[in-house]
C-alpha cells in the first residue's frame, strides 16, 4: 500500500480549509440574504381591502380601490433608521379628484379647514388591514371628515358622519366618531406585538358623504420618536 507524503497531506489538508471555508461563506450569504428578505417583509403593506368602492382619477385613469392615498406622494419620501414609516406606501398614489370632482387644493386636501400633505382615504364602510409583523410599538394619525374641493359641494361642510375604529389582530384598540362639524382628531395607539393592523370606517346614518381620511398615518418601530398614547 502506498504511503502518502507530507506534501500530498499538506495539499490535502489546504482543500479541505478551502471547501470549509467556501462552504462556511455560502451559510453567512444564506443567512444575510434571509435576515433581509424578512426585514423587508416587515415593512408594514396593505394585506386587503373591504366595504364603499370609490372612484378615483389618477393620472387621467380611473382606478377602484377602498384605500387611496391623498395628498403628497409617499413614495418621494426617505425614511432612516427608527423613524416612523407612512401607512399605504406600496397604495397606488392618487391625487385629490374623482369622477365628480375638481382637483383637490393643489395636491393636498382640506379637514374642517385644516390642510394635510398625506392622507389615507377610507370611504364608509372601509375596512383596510396592514400587515406589521410585530415589528412596531404605535400607530398614531390625525382622523376627520374630508371637506369637498368644491366651494359650493356639501360633504364636509353639511354631510358626513364615520366611526374609525383601530383593531389590532381583533382586538379594539381605538376608536372614535367624526362628523361634519368637528375638527380633525389626532390619537397615538400602541401596537406592540400587533401582527394584523385593522382600519374601518362605519357610516353614520348613511353613507352620503362619508369622506373619512386617516391623515398622516404612520407607525413606529421600537427605540424611534416617542407620542403620547391616546385614550382608547
Amino acid at each position: 500500500m502506498a504511503r502518502i507524503k507530507p506534501k500530498q497531506l499538506l495539499l490535502i489538508g489546504l482543500a479541505l480549509l478551502c471547501f470549509f471555508f467556501v462552504l462556511s461563506s455560502f451559510k453567512m450569504f444564506q443567512q444575510s440574504t434571509s435576515s433581509g428578505d424578512e426585514s423587508n417583509s416587515k415593512k408594514p403593506h396593505l394585506k386587503n381591502v373591504y366595504g364603499h368602492s370609490e372612484v378615483l382619477t389618477a393620472n387621467g385613469h380611473n382606478v377602484d380601490n377602498i384605500v387611496r392615498i391623498f395628498g403628497a406622494d409617499p413614495h418621494q419620501q426617505t425614511a432612516s433608521l427608527g423613524d416612523p414609516l407612512l401607512l399605504g406606501q406600496e397604495v397606488e398614489w392618487a391625487s385629490c379628484t374623482s369622477n365628480m370632482q375638481n382637483a383637490c387644493q393643489k395636491g393636498k386636501f382640506v379637514i374642517s379647514g385644516r390642510t394635510w400633505d398625506f392622507g389615507l382615504f377610507l370611504h364608509a364602510y372601509g375596512k383596510g388591514l396592514f400587515e406589521l409583523g410585530g415589528s412596531y410599538v404605535r400607530m398614531s394619525s390625525c382622523i376627520g371628515i374630508r371637506d369637498d374641493p368644491d366651494p359650493e359641494g356639501v360633504c364636509g361642510r353639511t354631510k358626513g358622519e364615520v366611526e374609525f375604529v383601530l383593531t389590532g389582530d381583533g382586538r379594539r384598540l381605538w376608536a372614535e366618531v367624526k362628523d361634519f362639524t368637528q375638527d380633525a382628531t389626532c390619537f397615538s395607539v400602541d401596537v406592540t406585538g400587533v401582527q394584523t393592523l385593522t382600519l374601518e370606517t362605519l357610516p353614520g346614518e348613511s353613507t352620503d358623504c362619508d369622506w373619512a381620511v386617516w391623515a398622516d398615518a404612520k407607525v413606529f418601530p421600537p427605540g424611534g420618536k416617542r407620542v403620547q398614547d391616546s385614550p382608547v
